[in-house]
């Protein structure tokens, strides 16, 4: 299910809030974080950016996420998740007619770049966990990356690159449905092998749903995200829906793959034994880092639960209830925990599976001093080449070891730098 339309159904609920939209209900917590942000990075110079058009931009990208969010359900796995999508193309439309003030033609000149499919896989800890909003700073971040040249296609009369983000939520979910069937197979020691043909389910039905020639895949994991992606990835690999192969590539008009880890504590090197210890207690130790320290999620994690119930009044209005029965509560719990004994058992990266590894040397859930000196030394070796960050150890992984703890540090100076050349293309379009 998709909601599409929010205005035709206006008129078909009371509780429309006087037909206030989206933007006037929800409460928002990336917004104020970010414009402060921008204003102390760009307040003292000559840079004249508006602060009402950062928030357009980034009220635009999370109407997208709200009217375009859905709930799959899965016949043979007998469950359903959430899930989001923003299309970085449609929001710069959106933003070009709003401060153009110009109605796009109908017919655009096509454009022949490669269309780019992101699916990203969250985490699971709590029931509110797994959702379709679950590091949304990825979408964010590619929406800003390619809203500027966006904007100069239409302009141009050109249809933008094509760039569709998903994020894959879990049925563990307040608004997702678990069943019997699916917890006993987790319970199996298979929760990743699952979740992968889930997800790949997903893919193939939705986000590669039209057979579009020359397309890239990716598939996108951010901690325990990573051990779901390279689940999902091999069932797409077997089925022929995608490829790592450049030769298959030049015979089958089939999606080029490729895939990042970042922070994947379940394929990190530390033995089973201290993975059970040192991930809990890792995530604890960020967990209070991060609110005590970062500028930007210490307050976005303060609103994070006011956010999420101003947009499930949305949702619910339009079809998609949370699903909190006590059975499916109990349910979606014990998903969870034998999820994350799953993940603390170790998920090693498949053998011939071609990814790419962000570790963060700093990260208390898989720190490791053997890793860290070994990334310096390589560092040290070759300083001031591109690869001086990367330690890669198999013949199919590339890893590179980042100044960094287990959380991303979101929006530093270029990501801010980025937001404002966005801001200033929109501006500009204003005359």
């Amino acid at each position: 299910m998709t909601l599409e339309n929010f205005s035709s159904s206006s008129h078909e609920t009371e509780q429309n809030k006087e037909r206030k939209s989206i933007r006037e209900r929800i409460v928002f917590p990336h917004l104020e974080p970010i414009v402060k942000l921008m204003e102390k990075q760009f307040g003292n110079t000559e840079r004249e950016i508006d602060p009402k058009v950062v928030e357009d931009i980034l009220y635009a990208f999370i109407e997208q996420r709200i009217e375009c969010a859905g709930v799959y359900s899965s016949q043979e796995h007998k469950v359903a998740f959430p899930w989001g999508v923003t299309d970085t193309a449609e929001l710069a439309k959106k933003l070009y007619e709003q401060y153009s003030g110009e109605s796009l033609p109908p017919q655009l000149t096509p454009n022949s770049a490669k269309k780019k499919r992101e699916f990203m896989f969250t985490s699971l800890q709590l029931v509110q966990s797994g959702s379709q909003f679950a590091f949304m700073e990825e979408p964010m971040h590619q929406a800003i990356k390619d809203l500027p040249n966006a904007l100069t296609a239409l302009k141009e009369g050109r249809e933008p690159e094509s760039n569709i983000i998903y994020t894959l939520g879990s049925p563990t979910n307040e608004l997702g449905t678990m069943s019997e069937e699916f917890l006993e197979k987790i319970r199996q020691g298979e929760a990743f092998d699952e979740f992968g043909a889930l997800y790949a389910e997903f893919i193939r039905a939705e986000g590669l749903k039209e057979r579009e020639e020359n397309t890239e895949v990716l598939l996108y994991g951010q901690s325990m995200g990573a051990s779901f992606a390279t689940g999902t990835a091999q069932y797409l690999l077997e089925e022929g829906a995608v490829t790592q192969s450049r030769e298959v590539l030049q015979e089958k008009q089939v999606p080029f793959l490729q895939i990042r880890l970042d922070m994947p504590v379940g394929s990190s090197e530390l033995s089973p034994e201290r993975k059970k210890w040192q991930i809990p207690i890792g995530f604890a130790l960020d967990g209070v880092i991060t609110a005590a320290t970062d500028p930007y999620l210490r307050p976005v994690m303060m609103k994070d639960k006011a956010f999420l119930s101003s947009v499930q009044e949305i949702f619910t209005e339009h079809g998609m209830p949370l699903v909190m029965s006590e059975e499916q509560v109990n349910l979606k719990k014990e998903g969870i925990k034998e999820t994350v004994n799953a993940l603390r058992e170790g998920t090693p990266v498949p053998k011939g599976l071609k990814v790419t590894k962000v570790v963060g040397l700093a990260d208390p859930l898989m720190y490791s001093g053997e890793f860290r000196k070994e990334a310096k030394e390589h560092k040290e070796e070759h300083r001031g080449s591109l690869g001086e960050s990367m330690v890669s150890k198999a013949p199919d992984q590339k890893t590179f070891g980042i100044d960094m703890r287990h959380t991303m540090p979101y929006f530093r100076e270029n990501e801010l730098n980025r937001l404002a050349f966005a801001a200033e293309s929109l501006q500009e379009l204003q005359g």
